[in-house]
Formats: C-alpha cells, sequence, structure tokens
C-alpha cells in the first residue's frame, strides 16, 4: 500500500486507541464522582431566602409549549424569583398566549447604571397582572424584533435585578427542586460562578396541568431512544468526567445559571455565534483562567431538566448541523486556549478532548470508511482495520454499560431491566446505523461552516404529552 495511506491508517489506530483510553478512563473517574455526592445533602430551602433568582427564557416560535414551560417554571421550590419571558419576534401565536394567559401590562424597568447591552429594538415591555404563587415575585415580558436568542437574552440581562440568572430554553421543564439544586453549588462554595445541569430526553414522558413533569418513561421511537442515550452519555460521562477535572467547556442553553455581572462583564452572550452556550462557557473559561483561576465553574450529575428532542431525521439533521457549526466557530475563536498552561485543565483536556473527539471525529470516521471500502474492493486482507473495528465497537458497550450502570446515582426513574435493556438496544442502534448519519450531517455542517453559514435551522416541536387529567388548553 501507499506510504501515504499506510502513515494514515497507522494515525487511525493511534487516534482511535487515545479515544479509548480517553472514554473509558473519563467514564471511570465520572462513576466516582457522581457515587462519592450522591448521598450528599441539599441545603434547606430557606438558606437561599436572601438570594432571588431570574429565569430567562428566550422564546421564538413557541406557541406549542411556552404556556406548558411558565406553568412548569412558575411551581419550582426556591424561596423568591421572577421569570423574563422574551418573544424574539415570534410569527406564530406566541405573544398572544402571552398576553391573554397572563394579562400583561405595561411596564417601565428600572434603569440600570452600569451597563446597557445592544439589542434589537423592543416593541414593548410587560409585566403580568395574574394571580401567582407566593415566591414568584412577577412575571415580565419583552416583545422585540428578532434577533435570536443570544439577542434574548441580552434583553433580558438589561432588566433584571438579580444576582444570579438561569436561563431555560421555551421547550424545557424543570424538576421542583432545580433551581436549588442550581444554587447549591454557589451556597457551599462562594466562588463558583455559572453552573450547568444535566438534561434528559422527555419525548413519551408526561406532564400535568401544572406543567410538572409527573411519568418519566424512556421514548419508544428508536430515533429519539437513541438520542436519550446519548444525552445520558452525555452529561453523566464527560460533562461529569470533565467537571471533576474542573474543566466544564459546555453548560447547555437548555438549563444553566451564570452571575449576573459575570455576564454583563463579559458584554453579555455572542449574536453572531448559532450556539451561544458553547461560545459562552469557553468565554468565561477563558476569562476566569486568565484572572488566575479564582472563580470556578460548576456542574449538576443530577437530571433537573428534560427537553424534547427531533423526532424526525430532518428535524435532527437541523438540530445537529447547527451544533457542529456552533461547537467550529467557538474552537476557533478560542483556538488559543488549546496547551495554553495559564488555562489549566481546560487548556490540556476539555479544549483538545472537543477538538479530537467532537471537531475532529467526522473526518476519522471518514477515513476509516474509505480505508475499508478500497481493501474491500481490492480484496485484501484488513486485520488492522477490522481490529480496529472490534475496539470501537467493545469501547462503545463499554461506555453504554457504565452509563446504564450510572443511572442509579441520579434520580430518574428509568431505572427498571427493561429499560436497560432498551437502552443497551438503542446502543446498538447508535453504533451501527446513528453513526454514520451522524458523520454525514456533520460533514455537510463542516462545509456550512466554512462557507459562513450562520442560520439556526430550528425544527418543529411536537409538544407534550400531558396525563389524562391534564389540559392543553
Amino acid at each position: 500500500m501507499n506510504p501515504i495511506l499506510e502513515f494514515l491508517k497507522f494515525g487511525l489506530l493511534i487516534y482511535f486507541g487515545v479515544y479509548a483510553v480517553y472514554a473509558i478512563g473519563t467514564a471511570l473517574f465520572s462513576k466516582r464522582l457522581m457515587k462519592k455526592i450522591h448521598n450528599r445533602s441539599v441545603p434547606d430551602v430557606s438558606s437561599f431566602t436572601n438570594i432571588p433568582l431570574t429565569i430567562i427564557v428566550p422564546s421564538y416560535n413557541e406557541a406549542m409549549v411556552i404556556r406548558d414551560t411558565l406553568r412548569n417554571l412558575m411551581h419550582q421550590k426556591y424561596p423568591l424569583y421572577e421569570i423574563i419571558v422574551v418573544n424574539d419576534g415570534s410569527t406564530d401565536d406566541t405573544m398572544k398566549i402571552l398576553t391573554d394567559d397572563f394579562q400583561l401590562d405595561a411596564y417601565i424597568p428600572p434603569p440600570k447604571k452600569h451597563f446597557n447591552l445592544k439589542t434589537t429594538d423592543i416593541r414593548g415591555i410587560y409585566v403580568s397582572r395574574t394571580e401567582l404563587p407566593d415566591n414568584v415575585s412577577r412575571i415580565i415580558v419583552i416583545d422585540k424584533d428578532n434577533g435570536g436568542k443570544a439577542d434574548s437574552f441580552n434583553a433580558a440581562l438589561n432588566i433584571t435585578q438579580s444576582e444570579y440568572v438561569v436561563t431555560v430554553d421555551a421547550d424545557t421543564v424543570l424538576i421542583p427542586t432545580a433551581l436549588i439544586e442550581l444554587m447549591t453549588p454557589v451556597f457551599l462554595d462562594p466562588s463558583v460562578v455559572a453552573v450547568g445541569a444535566q438534561v434528559g430526553v422527555m419525548n413519551n414522558s408526561e406532564i400535568d396541568v401544572n406543567g410538572n413533569v409527573t411519568n418519566i418513561k424512556l421514548p419508544r421511537k428508536w430515533l429519539q431512544g437513541v438520542q436519550a442515550l446519548e444525552y445520558m452519555k452525555t452529561f453523566m460521562i464527560y460533562r461529569t468526567g470533565h467537571n471533576s477535572a474542573g474543566a466544564t467547556l459546555l453548560i447547555s442553553g437548555a438549563c444553566g445559571l451564570f452571575r449576573t455581572t459575570l455576564l454583563t462583564g463579559l458584554c453579555g452572550f455572542d449574536k453572531n455565534s448559532v450556539c451561544e452556550d458553547i461560545e459562552m462557557t469557553m468565554r468565561i473559561q477563558n476569562h476566569i483562567r486568565k484572572l488566575n483561576g479564582k472563580q470556578k465553574v460548576d456542574f449538576v450529575v443530577n437530571p433537573i431538566a428534560w427537553t424534547e428532542v427531533p423526532s424526525t431525521l430532518s428535524s435532527l439533521n437541523k438540530q445537529r448541523n447547527r451544533w457542529y457549526r456552533g461547537a467550529s466557530h467557538a474552537l476557533w475563536k478560542f483556538k488559543g486556549m488549546i496547551f495554553n498552561p495559564k488555562m489549566g485543565s481546560v487548556g490540556f483536556f476539555s479544549v483538545p478532548a472537543y477538538w479530537l473527539f467532537g471537531y475532529l471525529t467526522p473526518f476519522t470516521q471518514l477515513l476509516l470508511s474509505s480505508f475499508l471500502i478500497l481493501e474491500l474492493i481490492n480484496m485484501r486482507s484488513f486485520h488492522e482495520l477490522g481490529a480496529l473495528i472490534v475496539l470501537g465497537v467493545v469501547v462503545a458497550i463499554i461506555i453504554n454499560m457504565l452509563t446504564i450502570s450510572m443511572m442509579k446515582y441520579t434520580s430518574t426513574p428509568t431505572k427498571s431491566l427493561a429499560d436497560k435493556g432498551r437502552l443497551f438496544w438503542y446502543g446498538i442502534l447508535e453504533m451501527f446505523f446513528v453513526q454514520p448519519i451522524y458523520m454525514c450531517i456533520n460533514l455537510k455542517a463542516a462545509f456550512d461552516a466554512v462557507r459562513g453559514n450562520r442560520s439556526w435551522n430550528k425544527f418543529a416541536r411536537t409538544g407534550y404529552n400531558h396525563t389524562k387529567d391534564g389540559s392543553n388548553a
């Protein structure tokens, strides 16, 4: 074989060998950490009486879910908080639902002396006059021209008075203790300035009339089920493992907590990024590491937020294409962090991991597939590549089994033997069917990124499933 091809084949062996060590090692460290903090007591709710929060909910064409999402957020077991909903120029009935359900009156927020983040034009700011739970101080609605998710966050930051904000996607619902669990790392260590959270898949689950998740069930459809297992692996192994090294690199946009002055001091979220969550987290890590790392980013290993995932290949393509482009933009923007001594474990662990096993993955998968096709066409023996494939399958099975075994350290109710069997089956489907799909999606996304594509490609929601005595009206 051509020496160049032999060199590339050898490089693949090294690459997948390094991945095997990284994945299994990270999984073992994550399992140890989850076991350690599983029985950690949560501070009493009264401990947070003097720390009011603001929940920010950016909303663009969320008429199908916004009502249930807000009902859910209004039933948090936290002493005092407000909710700011930002209608980002929706073209559906999102604003009409907000107006009809919450009886909005015009509201003039007090002026901010220290910052004023630039956003698209604000059409109006309103406050709800409906009766709210005692611990919900108010619901504010900002109606603005379309400017994107980051722009919506910035509009809310301009009027919030709280020391900490919690960002929540409009298609995400929280468990009743979510705010307490997010604030616990801050309570235990005041140097914590941002907290990520584990997010679970709620397709096929049910919510009641108050928006509370009442019946968590694994998805029945194979595509949603594969994503459910993928979410578990991502959060329980890789996010937890990175956090154990103090190297969290992504606070999911679905749910995260931030110190308000940290965000405003960094001039808010980046409106040029299609994945504002990873861009902001990397910017935070870059910022605090340059300040000698006195501040920290933490992560809650328990699933406290539940979200809807794509139910069709078309929707999955839209979501994953954007994710890859957004991560690529952030990695290139902060490429100076890699192997930078000032960045500590972030620069020597999580950033290289994202480059190697995130950005480069579709290219290594394509190279491996090309070698297999060439050797099959030429009827050559492919002992090395065959061994590599076997190694990949074994590592994937080990990771899936470790993920399933770690479920016992979380509050997720999907722990029955039948659930574990289904998750194992979803893992097989992912290896042999979904990974090739991801490869094609990400290769196209890499091309789109080079072309400068900044489109959002929002996928259509299917809405929540309601309990029999619930209502969607």
